[in-house]
C-alpha cells in the first residue's frame, strides 16, 4: 500500500514521463522525415504506442501498471527509432538512455519489463526483419553483444531503482512524522 507521498509522487512520474513518450511521436516523424521513411507511419505507430500507456493512466494514474507500461512504450520507441533510422547503430543509445531514465519510478518492474521487451524485439526483428535493427549483415553473436549490453546496464538500474524507492519511502515517512 502506498502512502500519499508515495501516491502522489508516482502520479506526477508517470505524468512526466507520459509528457516525454508523447513529445516522441513528432520527434519521430522529424526522424521519418530527415530519413526518409513513412512520416504518416512514424506517426501512426507512435500514436498507438501512446494509447496504452494514456488510457491506463486515465484509469489509474499512480499505478505500477502505468509505470510498467510507459516503459514498454518506451522500449517500442527505441524500436520505431531504430527502424526509421534504418538500423542505425547509434539509433540503438535510445535504449540505454531510457533504461537509465526509468529508475526515476523507484521501482525495478519498469526497467525489467523495458529490458524484457527490447530483448523481444531485437530477436524478432533479427529473424524477420534484419534490417530494421542493424544497417549491416549482423550475424546472431551481434544481438547477443546487444543483449549483454542491456543486461550490463539493467542490473545496476534495477539496484539504483530499489534505492531510489526507498528513499521515495523514507521521504514519505519523514513527511508523515513531520505532519
Amino acid at each position: 500500500m502506498l502512502s500519499s507521498f508515495e501516491d502522489t509522487y508516482r502520479a506526477r512520474a508517470n505524468a512526466k514521463a507520459l509528457m516525454l513518450l508523447t513529445a516522441h511521436v513528432p520527434a519521430c516523424a522529424l526522424l521519418a522525415f530527415c530519413e526518409e521513411s513513412s512520416v504518416t507511419a512514424a506517426i501512426l505507430v507512435g500514436l498507438l504506442l501512446i494509447s496504452g500507456p494514456l488510457a491506463l493512466f486515465a484509469t489509474g494514474r499512480s499505478k505500477l501498471s502505468t509505470s510498467v507500461s510507459i516503459a514498454i512504450s518506451s522500449m517500442g520507441f527505441s524500436a520505431l527509432i531504430i527502424h526509421l533510422g534504418h538500423g542505425m547503430i547509434e539509433m540503438h543509445f535510445h535504449i540505454f538512455a531510457v533504461l537509465a531514465l526509468l529508475t526515476v519510478f523507484g521501482s525495478v518492474w519498469p526497467v525489467l519489463a523495458a529490458a524484457a521487451t527490447i530483448a523481444v524485439h531485437h530477436v524478432t526483428f533479427w529473424l524477420w526483419l534484419p534490417a530494421s535493427v542493424f544497417n549491416y549483415k549482423a550475424g546472431f553473436g551481434i544481438v547477443l553483444l546487444h543483449a549483454f549490453f542491456v543486461v550490463f546496464e539493467t542490473v545496476p538500474a534495477c539496484f539504483i531503482a530499489v534505492r531510489f524507492g526507498r528513499s521515495i519511502r523514507n521521504q514519505a515517512i519523514t513527511q508523515e512524522q513531520l505532519n
